[in-house]
């Protein structure tokens, strides 16, 4: 890995402070969290209100909301995998900027009356 790595689970997008994207890169943080078992509300403010690096181990037995060192613990994203979601990203939002229209896909569970 020629960029290294930086502390996973989803934290480095939840900290990211860039304009229109912010609820974005909280989703990934957030589906772990809940698909996990736990509240992803609590455990969002807990790793915010936490050191940078910190964070959670989901797959540790003592899960109580309380942020650990995410490096220590092996709990790693490839640092350009997070670029790349970001670059991706950004290059997704400039083409819906300049485009004159946007298809989307209807839940499809909707009922029509």
């Amino acid at each position: 890995m020629d960029d290294g790595i930086v502390p996973g689970g989803g934290t480095v997008l939840l900290r990211a402070k860039v304009d229109h994207f912010e609820e974005a890169f909280k989703a990934p943080f957030k589906t772990l969290v809940e698909n996990a078992g736990y509240n992803s509300e609590q455990a969002s403010y807990k790793v915010l209100e936490s050191a940078q690096g910190k964070g959670y181990n989901l797959r540790a037995d003592n899960f109580d909301y309380v942020p650990v060192d995410l490096i220590k613990a092996g709990v790693v994203d490839p640092a350009s995998v997070i670029k790349e979601v970001v670059r991706n990203s950004t290059s997704v939002v400039a083409k819906l900027i300049t485009a004159s229209v946007a298809v989307t896909f209807k839940d499809r569970e909707q009922k029509h009356d």
